[in-house]
């Protein structure tokens, strides 16, 4: 029987990571399969997170996921609040 492979990022204020669940009979075993250092970015005198960078790491978390687990099934990013970003169809920041 196949197993599902779920994705979750978790993005903090100082760091984030990537784990990756997999179902056994009635629980969720976790595995981190990345995980990065998180630091805002000076721009025009203010303080930004640096999205660019993010965006990376969140694509290493998820070959690192696919190399060592195969096929992810669904991911999901837990972030801070009301920060958002929106990705274009290009995937780029909109």
């Amino acid at each position: 029987m196949a197993t599902d492979r779920l994705l979750a990022f978790d993005l903090g204020a100082s760091s984030g990571r990537a784990l990756i669940g997999t179902f056994h009979d009635q629980r969720i075993e976790l595995q981190e399969v990345h995980r990065f250092v998180n630091r805002p970015v000076q721009c025009l005198g203010r303080l930004h997170w640096d999205t660019g960078f993010l965006w990376e790491e969140l694509k290493t978390g998820l070959r690192n996921a696919v190399r060592d687990y195969g096929k992810v099934r669904a991911l999901g990013v837990d972030t801070w609040g009301v920060d958002i970003g929106l990705i274009g169809r290009g995937g780029g920041l909109v």
